[in-house]
């Protein structure tokens, strides 16, 4: 159930209904933590980007942290200039 959650979330996302795709992520995370850890570390940081599309920068800020703090992020390379990217964003608005 998980990845078919994160897949939909990931749609939602795509077509711009942001607070659907968090709705639909945060269920994915909370149901696929014991699952493939490749579809969380997508889940945290489209999270992220979609609480940053609301200018919720401190919420961007935590998913982006717990998604480093489960580890997530290394089984999916290809996600770290992405989250590079989006923790700059971050930090430059927090200043």
């Amino acid at each position: 159930a998980g990845e078919f959650l994160s897949l939909k979330g990931l749609c939602y996302f795509e077509k711009g209904e942001y607070k659907k795709a968090i709705n639909m992520l945060r269920k994915a995370i909370d149901e696929g933590l014991e699952f493939r850890k490749d579809f969380l570390a997508l889940d945290y940081l489209y999270l992220a980007k979609a609480f940053w599309k609301f200018e919720r920068v401190e919420e961007a800020r935590k998913y982006l942290e717990i998604g480093k703090q489960n580890g997530v992020y290394q089984f999916i390379p290809q996600v770290s200039p992405q989250i590079n990217l989006l923790l700059r964003k971050i930090n430059t608005s927090s200043t």
